[in-house]
């Protein structure tokens, strides 16, 4: 079994993910930017890669990935599956990211494009110093 190497924050979720090679229906357990672990009936192997595709809640399109099998995951019921993204399209990381990112956006004083860019990069300036406060020994 893998042991977590997961590099990227992820969301446990519920989601169906549809195998694109006529495989059986899968179950995401969590999702993150760089992959996520399904459970599913059909045996994968690790190197293996695997098309698939899957609607998140909230978005209209849905999302096309290829993924490769990174491992197998201990699950309380059927196989689990450590996946990852190799191939991904800019604007699916883009609500893979909305998903992940669920705190509120800072209300803007205004509605102006400009208060809601300003928001944005005070979200932006906040993940930075989070994540020079992880990376200090």
């Amino acid at each position: 079994m893998t042991r977590d190497r997961r590099e990227m924050p992820r969301r446990e979720i519920a989601l169906k993910i549809e195998p694109q090679d006529g495989g059986g229906l899968m179950i995401a357990q969590d999702l993150g930017l760089g992959g996520m672990l399904v459970t599913t009936k059909d045996a994968r192997w690790p190197g293996q890669l695997l098309r698939v595709r899957f609607r998140l809640p909230g978005e209209r399109r849905a999302i096309r990935a290829t993924c490769q099998v990174m491992g197998l995951a201990d699950v309380p019921r059927g196989i689990g599956l450590a996946l990852r993204f190799v191939r991904l399209h800019p604007d699916a990381k883009a609500a893979i990211h909305r998903f992940i990112d669920h705190r509120p956006l800072e209300a803007p004083a205004d509605d102006s494009a400009a208060a809601r860019v300003v928001a944005w990069i005070r979200r932006i300036v906040d993940d930075c110093a989070e994540l020079r406060a992880f990376a200090r020994p």
